[in-house]
């Protein structure tokens, strides 16, 4: 999933606001998956911050312990913004 930052998802200081983030995690999944499954559990870890403009690439790995873990990364390049994982 690949994201380019505009104006509507930036905070007051300039940066995308974190929320959106949360919301990029959550797009990953289709319609079907979350009436199906919904989410338990979300956990973010801020890294660094991206910026109007920046474009964000959403990468995804399934936890080997847990297969109702998703585990993501937000990246702007080859920098890590965002680490988190969602339950179903």
């Amino acid at each position: 999933l690949t994201h380019k930052a505009a104006y509507s998802d930036l905070d007051i200081n300039g940066h995308v606001n974190s929320i959106r983030y949360i919301e990029l995690l959550l797009d990953y999944f289709s319609a079907e998956q979350m009436r199906e499954h919904p989410v338990h559990r979300i956990e973010m870890a801020y890294c660094l911050e991206s910026y109007c403009g920046d474009t964000l690439e959403v990468y995804h790995d399934i936890d080997s312990k847990n297969a109702d873990r998703h585990l993501f990364e937000i990246k702007c390049g080859e920098k890590v913004i965002v680490k988190g994982s969602v339950q179903l």
